[in-house]
């Protein structure tokens, strides 16, 4: 007997491509979940870490502070390159909080904070921030001494990062007073 030829059978290229994308695909994957950027493990489920207990981890606490809707921003030289800003704040909160920073925050540059005082619009500072305790429903002025950067920063936006605590338990919270420092007369620069 002879020895009969092996019935060779050919894999179509179209079947061919489709195994090799499912390989790297897979391949792909592996690799993710090994070499994860953060070197965490993916999430299991979308519950929120809780902090153990004297932990300074920021806490998911309703914001306590609102603006008021009063605000001051005035020129603190001739030339135009010192100023401060001031807002008042009301405590929402069903109790009292106790300030620990208040930071400017300056989304298009232009302003650096020089810093922040517990102060009422237009006078020298008074009190530091931190330990400052503001009782429900009362306010506070917040005021930031800033040295100006930019030629006209009439456009700019100034907003505030105030951190506090509640309860003990600490919250930090973005407020946004001043949209705009259109209404502050900067030398040499155009009005409204």
């Amino acid at each position: 007997m002879e020895p009969q030829p092996s019935e060779r059978r050919s894999i179509r290229p179209s079947w061919l491509a489709g195994l090799l994308a499912i390989a790297l695909l897979a391949a792909f994957g592996v690799v993710y979940l090994i070499s994860r950027p953060d070197g965490s493990k993916p999430a299991a489920a979308s519950t929120p870490p809780t902090p153990p207990p004297g932990s300074s981890a920021v806490v998911d606490v309703p914001p306590a502070l609102k603006t008021t809707g009063d605000t001051c921003a005035v020129l603190s030289d001739d030339a135009g390159r010192a100023m401060r800003v001031s807002v008042e704040l009301v405590n929402n909160s069903p109790r009292p909080i106790v300030l620990t920073a208040a930071q400017a925050v300056f989304p298009l540059g232009g302003l650096r904070q020089v810093d922040s005082w517990v102060s009422e619009c237009g006078k020298e500072a008074a009190q530091p921030v931190r330990g400052h305790q503001v009782q429900r429903s009362a306010t506070v002025w917040l005021s930031q001494n800033l040295t100006v950067q930019a030629r006209c920063p009439a456009r700019l936006p100034v907003q505030l990062e105030v951190d506090y605590t509640v309860d003990g338990r600490p919250v930090s919270q973005l407020l946004k007073p001043f949209p705009n420092l259109s209404d502050v007369p900067f030398p040499g620069c155009p009005t409204r």
